[in-house]
């Protein structure tokens, strides 16, 4: 056969070799360098093996031989292979003789020499990758062989590849095993992870909580605002009628401290005189009086337009909007340390390192001064708007004034110019008289019965009584603003509240059903696994593995139950990826008789005090096909 062609043969003989073995028993065990097999031991093994000795000479070895031949570990699971080698010896060299469901013989050989390793199946050079695909992936051979491999050495791991292996459940079995309200809350829903859905479902619920936190809040605020309004417009008013009375009294001294009707009425005949002089049209009239008038209505003119809105409200906004900021920084602060929370690290609150027993306090003190702030920082944004409301209606009135103001000097002096004008055109020095007189009538009207500093202290209160004014009815507006219907909001949310526990209670119900359809009809009798807990605090679900036997948790089972126990784990195993591999027990002497005889072939390592190393085969069977193996899930 030409070069070429048997090198293709080659690759179709190993290819062929690759091909999945379902079960098989081993025949033949032959070891050398290894352990305490210095030189080459060579074993046969039947479908019941009995291993007996004293410690200490090699029983462990032939399961470490095994597990080494086909995983490349120790049976414990340990990748310790320098402690492998027999005193002085720096290459070891382990070899199997294994029979397949279907008669086919196979041999399997994995050499180290130093830290290089090479391993044979039928002669041909593979790889660890290569067994994978014969043999199935190491967790899954070691969880086989070694019955208290899956829960001692795995651990949480054991949970991923028991997930992985475990039959699928369909959606529509689960929800026929609820009742019929629970089926209609949930057949919309989404469940490829109850555990996802179950925590967002949650935490919709706390902000619905918070929510109704910060309602209470919002109504205990309203009420409290609504008793210093009505406190506040009681004084206004009571302002109000102080300023009244004052005012009141300045004005009837001013009508009745002069004799206003005669003034009023001389101001009426220089007035005419001066309309009959215009009417002369003097060549050079005086107009020094009516010219300084109308500086001074430019300037007052020019004053009134220059005043700005000065802001009483400015300092309070500005620190409340300083609160808040302060406020919203410290919230992001403390909700980054309640996500942060856990067992060993430093307490924010009190800088101690919190324990697993002060864990959930911790996460509530934390829960609790967070709902505080939000109800705070309500109670500020409620503050802040109702500022803002009352800084627009007072400069929305010093705007009105102003512009009133402005309009009743631009009239002024328009006056002033017009009479300017009209001085112009008459008898100059006669009319700049009457201009005077009229002038002096004019503040001498203004004055009436009052001193200069009463008519001041008058518009001083008349100013005053403006700004009263304007507080007093930007304040009844307030208080007259219909109320937010704060217990119809309050109403829907407890509805929603509710609809959300009903959907979290189904949730739950459905991760139970699903949990024991998932295992019911697998070749269980006294194990028992579950893969969440739900903490009875928060009634969260959190990913943990337990594993129990005839209910008892396996930390608190004797030597003897967890053997027991992990051979029921083994036959799991079996059933769940349809490979029947060997089973070895060690310290079987734990075991005084075997309640259920494991399937496929069982090698049992037994104490024999101050006897020798004695393997003896029994049972010499065909390796029988594996049952099929179970529906994975996807």
């Amino acid at each position: 056969m030409p070069e070429g062609a048997a090198f293709a043969a080659s690759i179709r003989q190993k290819g062929a070799t690759m091909q999945k073995i379902n079960a098989f028993k081993l025949t033949r065990l032959a070891v050398s360098g290894f352990k305490c097999f210095a030189g080459e031991q060579v074993f046969d093994l039947g479908d019941m093996t009995f291993i007996t000795g004293d410690n200490h000479v090699g029983k462990t070895s032939i399961a470490d031989a095994i597990a080494f031949a086909f995983c490349g570990r120790l049976y414990s699971g340990a990748t310790a292979l320098d402690r492998l080698y027999s005193d002085g010896h720096t290459s070891l060299r382990v070899s199997l003789v294994l029979v397949d469901e279907t008669g086919a013989s196979h041999k399997l050989t994995r050499e180290r020499k130093k830290d290089k390793v090479s391993i044979t199946f039928d002669d041909y050079n593979v790889r660890q990758k290569d067994l994978d695909v014969i043999f199935g992936e190491p967790d899954v051979f070691m969880s086989i062989l070694n019955p208290v491999f899956f829960v001692e050495y795995l651990g949480n791991d054991g949970q991923a590849l028991l997930q992985k292996y475990l039959p699928l459940v369909e959606h529509e079995a689960v929800l026929n095993s609820l009742t019929e309200h629970q089926r209609t809350l949930l057949e919309n829903e989404s469940l490829l992870s109850p555990e996802t859905y179950v925590g967002n479902q949650r935490d919709a619920l706390r902000e619905f909580k918070d929510g109704l936190i910060a309602l209470d809040g919002q109504k205990s605020l309203l009420m409290t605002q609504a008793q210093d309004g009505r406190k506040d417009l009681a004084i206004l008013e009571q302002r109000k009628n102080d300023l009244s009375g004052k005012i009141g009294a300045l004005r009837q001294k001013h009508e009745e401290g002069a004799n206003l009707a005669d003034l009023k009425q001389q101001y009426t005949d220089i007035l005419l005189r001066i309309d009959e002089m215009s009417a002369d049209k003097p060549d050079k009239p005086n107009t020094a009086q009516l010219d300084l008038n109308i500086r001074r209505a430019t300037m007052t003119l020019e004053d009134t337009l220059k005043k700005q809105y000065e802001s009483k409200y400015t300092g309070e906004i500005e620190r409340i909007q300083t609160d808040l900021q302060l406020a919203r920084q410290e919230y992001r602060k403390k909700e980054a340390a309640h996500h942060n929370v856990r067992a060993g690290v430093e307490c924010p609150v009190c800088c101690r390192p919190i324990t697993e027993d002060a864990l959930e306090a911790t996460r509530d003190g934390i829960d609790r001064s967070m709902k505080a702030m939000v109800q705070q920082g309500v109670e500020k944004n409620t503050q802040l708007i109702q500022l803002r409301e009352l800084d627009q209606k007072a400069k929305d009135v010093f705007e009105q004034w102003k512009s009133e103001d402005t309009e009743k000097h631009q009239l002024r002096l328009a006056q002033l110019q017009k009479r300017r004008d009209e001085l112009l055109s008459g008898d100059g020095a006669a009319l700049s008289e009457l201009l005077k007189q009229r002038q002096n009538l004019e503040e001498s009207i203004n004055l009436g019965g009052l001193t200069v500093e009463e008519r001041m202290s008058l518009d001083t209160l008349e100013a005053e009584m403006q700004t009263v004014n304007s507080d007093y009815e930007a304040m009844k507006a307030l208080q007259e603003r219909p109320d937010p219907d704060i217990d119809g909001k309050v109403k829907e949310l407890e509805e929603l509240i509710r609809q959300k526990e009903d959907l979290i209670a189904a949730a739950l119900d459905y991760l139970g059903a699903r949990n024991e359809l998932t295992f019911r009809g697998l070749p269980l009798d006294k194990v028992g696994f579950s893969l969440y807990d739900i903490l009875k605090t928060t009634g969260e679900v959190k990913n943990a593995f337990r594993f129990t036997y005839g209910d008892r948790d396996y930390r608190k089972l004797s030597h003897s139950e967890r053997i027991f126990a992990g051979m029921e784990v083994s036959e799991l195993i079996k059933a769940l990826t349809g490979r029947n591999y060997p089973v070895f027990v060690d310290d079987s002497e734990s075991v005084v008789t075997l309640a259920k005889r494991p399937s496929g072939q069982v090698l049992l390592s037994r104490v024999v005090g101050g006897a020798p190393l004695t393997v003896t085969a029994r049972n010499q069977q065909p390796v029988q096909q594996p049952e099929q193996e179970l529906k994975k899930a996807s």
